[in-house]
């Protein structure tokens, strides 16, 4: 079986949960021998695939240019809508984001915010994107969002809370619903690691305004707590960056960059609390993964990670320094997780695949 995945235009340069989410799907598929291809380019070459999965609803411009090539070719396909609260969304542009453009993006819902952002994005630096997508900018994006949902052989949602979300904010329907949560690496399960735990603090996320790391070092600084900050610059937050890094600096933390998954590994099992303190997300990859490392785990309530870790982890909203710090300091005298709490809860990207491969031979089969 071949299996197409197209994606964002800048999935593969400003590489996210999505980018590593179809990778490992990929990568386990191959084991089972279905040939996954990623593919960014706006026109799609479409010969000798069986199904088509696609991803993201929530860059519905990208979207459509690929789905419209894709229906009436009899091409059966899925998709992935990794779909995030509008209401949070459209929250973090109004509070959350400190530049030129947010003056502008607050006044707009969500959808008219996405227009004005793929254009500027395919302006700077996707510029073969753009013969596709104008012809699309007076459509009436929330309808097409319907359309392909409604469509879709198969609609896999990460978890329950993303599905009522997308049935009240888009008109997603339960006839095609699929929960299927993303999968852990091997490694995270039954090791209790025995690297000293020295470091009281970590983040490890890109470093911009949606994930919120100049909220998490200001509450830092009101406990005099140090944070060690993982991950890399987005290119469109500099200015966010700069300051995040001063921070970082000022108060005696460190900046680890951009480092590989062994380095992740190592950093979170040296980590007594791991935090995330996104203005949205639709399952935290990193909270599940600090989780199994041992640490205790600080999240956003934004976001599905209630749903999976529970009274297992503690909480904290966004746009509140003080519920910020609050968290920090709960965590701390939290005990970690042993190693029978880690195991019990997660599949693996394995397991995910195997779920996965079932729903594309039902897609295949209903046509």
């Amino acid at each position: 079986m071949n299996v197409l995945f197209p994606m964002r235009a800048d999935a593969e340069t400003k590489m996210g949960g999505d980018t590593l989410q179809v990778k490992r799907y990929i990568a386990e598929l191959a084991k089972l021998g279905i040939r996954g291809t990623l593919s960014t380019a706006p026109k799609l070459s479409l010969h000798d695939v069986d199904l088509v999965h696609f991803t993201n609803i929530d860059r519905p411009l990208d979207l459509a240019v690929h789905w419209r090539q894709v229906t009436g070719k009899k091409i059966p396909y899925v998709i992935s809508p990794i779909h995030h609260s509008y209401a949070e969304i459209e929250a973090y542009e109004k509070a959350g984001r400190r530049s030129t453009l947010s003056r502008l993006t607050k006044h707009l819902n969500f959808l008219q915010i996405e227009k004005l952002r793929s254009l500027v994005r395919c302006a700077i630096n996707h510029r073969n994107w753009l013969p596709y997508q104008l012809p699309l900018i007076t459509e009436d994006l929330s309808q097409v969002q319907r359309e392909i949902l409604a469509q879709a052989a198969a609609v896999l949602y990460l978890n329950e809370r993303e599905f009522l979300l997308a049935r009240t904010e888009i008109g997603a329907s339960e006839k095609n619903k699929n929960i299927l949560p993303n999968g852990i690496e091997k490694i995270g399960l039954c090791n209790d690691y025995k690297t000293a735990r020295d470091i009281d603090f970590l983040c490890v996320g890109r470093i911009e305004a949606r994930k919120n790391q100049r909220s998490i070092l200001l509450a830092a600084q009101k406990k005099g707590y140090k944070i060690n900050l993982v991950g890399a610059v987005n290119q469109y937050h500099k200015e966010y960056a700069k300051e995040v890094l001063e921070l970082v600096e000022k108060s005696g933390g460190k900046y680890h960059g951009v480092v590989d998954k062994a380095a992740v590994a190592l950093l979170m099992s040296r980590a007594k609390c791991h935090i995330s303190a996104s203005w949205f997300e639709v399952a935290s990859l990193v909270d599940i993964e600090a989780f199994m490392y041992g640490c205790s785990v600080i999240c956003s309530v934004n976001g599905g990670t209630q749903e999976v870790l529970g009274d297992k982890a503690v909480y904290c909203v966004p746009n509140d320094i003080e519920s910020i710090a609050r968290a920090l300091e709960m965590a701390l005298q939290k005990p970690q997780a042993v190693g029978s709490e880690r195991e019990m809860i997660f599949p693996t990207w394995e397991a995910v695949a195997a779920q996965l491969s079932t729903v594309y031979q039902r897609a295949i089969t209903d046509v």
